[in-house]
């Protein structure tokens, strides 16, 4: 009996997904371990870098100044990118009340590094903590955020990343926020999947931790080279070194941002996003592609006028990104983000096929206030 070609890339495309969804699931349960116990306190320094965050900064420092720390111990560097607002000023009259509270100026613009990147290395001197901690001035860190990451310490590990949400349980969001909650959702699901298997391929740099002593050893973001991707750039190059990086589904590492205000704002990032993926290693552009051909794939079917065969192909699709998704919730006490499950799917299939070209073929971003091209800042 002859099977249609159509069929079996149909059927090979459907096993592989299934196959790394599966590898996914276990990674991301192999990755949840229960963290040691803490018993000291070494000195930390947490960096945020800054550019035009007036809205912003007050509530970003009167949160970090909260955390569950020795104020003693605990070092916040607020980073200054060239701000032109207020940000500065803020800044500066805050910290006069809180002695762990510092600015730091960006002294010089970079070719070689994207802005934020340029300004987290510029201010890695002036960092005393043993373990560096990261995040973003839109965020919002649990208090007990630094010793929750301090307990995933052992042996190599360089780095530690933990899940970002853009939504609370009972937030009233609208739907294109929930569907971008969803998705960040996901695509931390499978970075923590992978980084559970210690195949790495992602983190997020506005809730992230490494060791300084790991960030000294490869030269920091100069080491790592330019991306618009800095975290994930960086993250690379410490494995490369033999540093473990660890992304575990921990609710007591979650840390809140927020979605993009409108579809323009999200394909600008996207776009930042797909530049600088494009320096991902071989075994992450295979994930990509079979995570794209999935997206796809029951149209080939249908294409043939084979609804039986779309459908099938289509609910296997949808079951193994709800085994993912249902496992990164779970994980972290959040299931009430899989109420919007289907409408997630169309979002992503639209999405994809809408701005699947213009990413695919992109050479420039703005960010910032800043225009990037894959390999330097060009304005």
């Amino acid at each position: 009996m002859n099977t249609e070609p159509y069929l079996i890339i149909t059927s090979l495309t459907v096993l592989f997904y299934s196959l790394i969804t599966i590898a996914l699931v276990w990674g991301l349960n192999r990755g949840r371990r229960r963290p040691r116990i803490q018993r000291t306190e070494p000195l930390v320094s947490v960096l945020v870098a800054v550019r035009n965050e007036q809205e912003n900064i007050i509530p970003l420092l009167t949160n970090l100044t909260q955390l569950d720390y020795p104020a003693h111990k605990l070092q916040i560097l607020i980073v200054d990118d060239k701000s032109t607002d207020r940000t500065v000023d803020i800044v500066a009259t805050f910290q006069r009340s809180h002695e762990n509270v510092q600015l730091v100026r960006t002294l010089q613009t970079s070719t070689t590094l994207n802005g934020k990147a340029n300004a987290l290395q510029q201010a890695m001197p002036h960092a005393t903590g043993e373990i560096i901690f990261l995040t973003d001035a839109d965020c919002q860190v649990p208090q007990n955020w630094i010793r929750s990451h301090l307990s995933w310490y052992y042996g190599r590990v360089g780095m530690v990343g933990g899940f970002t949400l853009l939504s609370r349980r009972g937030q009233e969001l609208d739907t294109f926020s929930r569907l971008q909650a969803t998705d960040w959702l996901y695509l931390l699901a499978a970075g923590a999947g992978a980084a559970g298997l210690r195949r790495p391929l992602s983190v997020f740099g506005n809730n992230l931790s490494m060791r300084k002593k790991a960030f000294l050893d490869v030269n920091g973001y100069a080491g790592a080279g330019f991306s618009l991707i800095e975290d994930f750039a960086l993250m690379r190059t410490m494995v490369q070194r033999g540093w473990r990086v660890l992304l575990p589904a921990d609710p007591a590492l979650v840390v809140q941002s927020a979605p993009e205000k409108d579809w323009q704002t999200f394909l600008q990032q996207r776009k930042r996003w797909a530049i600088g993926g494009r320096q991902v290693s071989f075994l992450a552009r295979i994930f990509l592609a079979v995570a794209v051909a999935g997206r796809f794939i029951p149209l080939l079917p249908l294409i043939f006028g084979n609804i039986p065969a779309a459908g099938a192909a289509l609910a296997a699709v949808f079951l193994c990104d709800y085994l993912l998704l249902h496992k990164a919730a779970g994980s972290l006490h959040r299931q009430d983000m899989l109420a919007n499950f289907f409408s997630y799917e169309l979002f992503t299939f639209a999405s994809s096929l809408i701005f699947g070209p213009v990413l695919l073929f992109a050479n420039s971003v703005a960010w910032k206030g800043r225009v990037y091209k894959s390999t330097a800042m060009v304005e």
